[in-house]
């Protein structure tokens, strides 16, 4: 009996040390958009693929946002950081470019990527597994 409740005891902190991630490899499809307490801009579809490590993705609308490829690192059950390694033109907004830290939570069966700057201005990525 007392071996018993050791094991269920260990199993527990496991399960409370490796949280499971919201983000699972594989392709990802929905939408992005952009927007502040005064304005939303359009949507663009938007695919996103995680795997090993890396990403790389693209949208309907030229650099909007923009995607391309490079790595990313989950930070826990809730963050995601993205390096992309894409060289850019200066013709763009570069506050487009996936990169930098976001949150990561699940909505109406759907991951949320989404990211606040400048204390006003958001960017989200609300996405379904393929």
């Amino acid at each position: 009996m007392i071996i018993l409740v050791f094991f269920a005891l260990a199993c527990q902190e496991d399960d409370e040390g490796n949280p499971p991630s919201l983000l699972e490899e594989g392709t990802y499809t929905g939408v992005f958009y952009r927007s502040s307490p005064n304005a939303r801009w359009a949507p663009a579809n938007v695919t996103l693929t995680l795997e090993n490590g890396s990403f790389s993705g693209s949208s309907d609308t030229d650099k909007y946002p923009a995607i391309c490829e490079g790595i990313y690192q989950l930070i826990g059950t809730d963050q995601i950081t993205f390096a992309n390694s894409c060289i850019w033109t200066a013709d763009f907004d570069w506050s487009l470019i996936l990169g930098g830290e976001y949150q990561i939570t699940e909505r109406d069966n759907k991951i949320v990527i989404r990211r606040e700057y400048e204390g006003q201005v958001s960017d989200t990525y609300e996405l379904s597994r393929d």
